[in-house]
């Protein structure tokens, strides 16, 4: 189900455009690769507590043109010269206090017709956290308000906080590998409105600060903690002995 690995957050060597040069960058850490698509994590998906994303966030859709011009460029979208694609960056805090940093949590392509979202700063002088959406997920999951640009999140999902205790890696719906931190949550989209529906596939990591943007949904199951922390000691224990 897991095994422990070692990553690398940043590139070594990439230029201070592709950083933003900041000073306190995540680099180099153990992690532990989670399937959440096996079955021991449906079966926690079932019984975990129900969430919906209330937040009001900034989204724009993006263009074949403004990509171009560069448009994009302050919402951390570059072009890859060697796969001749556009890219974006993917950031997250992580941490509190003088330990807070940026660190990347994934990259991947944008292509024309995506919406870029941009969740609330969860703390004064954080990094934007900024991430594509597909056109017919936007429009499921966000509703515009009165004010342009500004559009309010509506989706469901249930969510387990990360019962390892240890840094994770996972294979991202989206593709690609995305990373979450020993605070970090595991989400399981739910398909229909009545939060009876998980998807098998659509399951993904949440930093705290994209987990700031959910509610509790009044009458959600319990997990309690002692049980999270028993699942996670079983999954520990799986990577160890593989």
């Amino acid at each position: 189900m897991s095994e422990e690995i070692k990553t690398i957050g940043t590139t070594s060597g990439a230029s201070d455009a592709e950083t933003g040069s900041d000073e306190n960058i995540h680099t180099e850490t153990k992690e532990i690769r989670v399937d959440l698509t096996e079955p021991e994590y449906t079966e926690r998906f079932q019984t975990a507590e129900y969430y919906i994303k209330k937040k009001v966030v900034n989204a724009v859709q993006v263009t074949e043109t403004g990509l171009e011009a560069g448009d994009y460029a302050h919402l951390d979208v570059t072009y890859d010269e060697e796969h001749q694609q556009y890219m974006i960056t993917t950031w997250v805090m992580r941490g509190e206090g003088e330990s807070r940093e940026a660190a990347i949590e994934d990259m991947r392509p944008v292509v024309p017709g995506e919406w870029i979202v941009t969740n609330p700063l969860q703390q004064p002088g954080d990094r934007a956290n900024n991430y594509p959406v597909p056109d017919e997920t936007f429009k499921k999951r966000y509703e515009a308000t009165d004010e342009p640009g500004r559009y309010r999140a509506k989706g469901k999902a249930r969510i387990i906080k990360n019962p390892t205790g240890k840094k994770v890696v996972i294979q991202a719906p989206w593709g690609g590998d995305q990373n979450g931190d020993e605070e970090c949550y595991f989400c399981a989209v739910c398909d229909d409105a009545t939060l009876e529906t998980i998807s098998k596939t659509n399951r993904y990591i949440l930093s705290a600060n994209d987990f700031a943007t959910y509610e509790l949904v009044a009458g959600a199951a319990e997990t309690p903690e002692q049980e999270n922390e028993k699942f996670g000691e079983a999954v520990i224990a799986k990577a160890e002995s593989e």
